[in-house]
């Protein structure tokens, strides 16, 4: 009799683990699709956007800062280190003549003016532009990535990054360029320190430095504040993953024998 009561128990277990494996894979698949929707959804509203602020026959900038100064400069820098054949030349013929570092506000080593070296027949107007909206799309879709390993709901990182989207802040991405450019790597060391690669984490952080160094202690200051409290909230959440599971390691099975007693059988999840 305890050999049968043993066998259909154990059928049982099997079932309900071939069950529960096909229920996640059932979880995987719509949370695999509630990604490509919500990130399809980001791509499409942030392509809007821009095409109804962009005038027809207009480049993606302004006439007052964006051009006579971030244009004007990222061209004479670009200009400069092809005659010298260095990318940090010390002098610059800019106001009279001055020293180069003197314009390292702008971003002396920003990748985009880099990039200016390397296609010196692509003009700087259509190339800046370029690199900040490509710039601003990543931060968008990096600030969803980090919203969902910070444990929000697919919905829930959706809408904040929705939000990041519609932000005031991105105006200045035809403006004041350095106000804005640093954010995706922001992001990127941010998600860096939650994953633990700390080497990528300076990476991310070198690069908000040549964007922009002025930015960089509040940049600081946000990673140092998350990093402050992951301890305590890795250890909440392990803490309450613990209280959820208590029990739900074990399966238990009872069986009627027909007689007063009950006979009880305990398998973990091994199977034992």
């Amino acid at each position: 009799m305890k050999e049968r009561v043993a066998e259909h128990t154990q059928r049982k277990y099997k079932q309900s683990s071939l069950l529960a494996g096909t229920e996640q894979k059932r979880k995987n698949r719509n949370l695999m699709l509630q990604n490509v929707v919500f990130t399809g959804i980001l791509v499409a509203v942030f392509f809007l956007l821009i095409g109804l602020i962009l005038p027809e026959g207009c480049f993606y900038g302004s006439t007052i800062d964006w051009y006579d100064q971030h244009v004007t400069l990222a061209e004479t820098i670009r200009r400069t280190c092809i005659e010298e054949k260095t990318l940090a030349p010390a002098w610059m013929t800019l106001g009279g003549g001055s020293n180069g570092f003197q314009f390292a506000y702008y971003g002396y080593f920003r990748p985009d003016i880099i990039l200016g070296c390397l296609l010196s027949r692509v003009s700087m107007t259509l190339l800046i532009p370029v690199y900040a909206l490509c710039s601003y799309l990543a931060a968008v879709l990096l600030m969803r990535y980090w919203l969902r390993l910070e444990g929000l709901s697919p919905f829930c990182a959706f809408f904040g990054s929705m939000l990041f989207l519609l932000a005031n802040c991105f105006f200045q991405t035809h403006r004041q360029i350095m106000f804005v450019n640093y954010l995706p790597f922001l992001l990127l060391a941010l998600i860096f320190l939650k994953k633990r690669r700390f080497a990528l984490m300076s990476v991310s952080l070198t690069l908000i430095y040549l964007h922009s160094f002025y930015y960089a202690i509040a940049c600081l200051a946000v990673i140092g504040w998350v990093a402050v409290r992951m301890p305590r909230k890795e250890a909440e959440s392990n803490r309450k993953a613990e209280t959820s599971g208590a029990g739900s390691d074990q399966c238990r099975f009872i069986h009627w024998n027909g007689n007063d007693t009950v006979a009880a059988y305990f398998y973990s999840d091994s199977g034992t």
